[in-house]
């Protein structure tokens, strides 16, 4: 590992082990006043049981509360989420709340193929960070009603965030 600007760790190489713990409990309102919307609302917790040495854990405790409003129908939907994000105290390090936004459009093609679009943008954590921004698509197919293979791609927008991923 080596130093980063304000208190980040940049690591490079392989590490192994158990990372930090994400719980969360969500209720969904379907059909707000009679419509195809839908409203859900989470809390969220990430538990520091992985590694902070090892870069596998962030050595605190993470919450966060979201809202996602949404219309699902046989051909598609869209969705928006705005969530505030609460994080704990490191030593050393200056952590700041925050929010995010979360958006995804998809449509069905034919019985078992969905295409969709998503893109997402967060504060950054640390004061004089870019920050993270990214968009996307995605296929997914159903293989059976419980099983789904999907593919998906992004692009960074923003220098906070990775370039692309699949």
């Amino acid at each position: 590992g080596g130093g980063g600007d304000g208190g980040t760790i940049v690591r490079t190489g392989t590490e192994e082990g158990i990372g930090d713990t994400n719980l969360a409990a969500s209720y969904r309102f379907s059909h707000l006043v009679g419509s195809r919307f839908y409203f859900e609302a989470t809390a969220r917790v990430r538990l520091p049981t992985g590694d902070e040495n090892k870069g596998l854990g962030v050595g605190t405790t993470d919450y966060g509360l979201s809202g996602e409003l949404g219309v699902n129908q046989r051909g598609g939907g869209a969705s928006v989420e705005l969530t505030r994000r609460f994080l704990g105290e490191r030593v050393g390090v200056e952590r700041n709340d925050g929010w995010q936004v979360n958006t995804s459009v998809w449509v069905r093609v034919g019985e078992r193929t969905q295409l969709g679009a998503f893109g997402s943008w967060r504060e950054a954590t640390s004061d004089g960070r870019e920050d993270p921004a990214q968009v996307g698509g995605y296929v997914s197919y159903r293989i059976s009603p419980q099983v789904r293979v999907a593919i998906n791609a992004a692009a960074g927008m923003s220098d906070a965030s990775a370039d692309y991923s699949t």
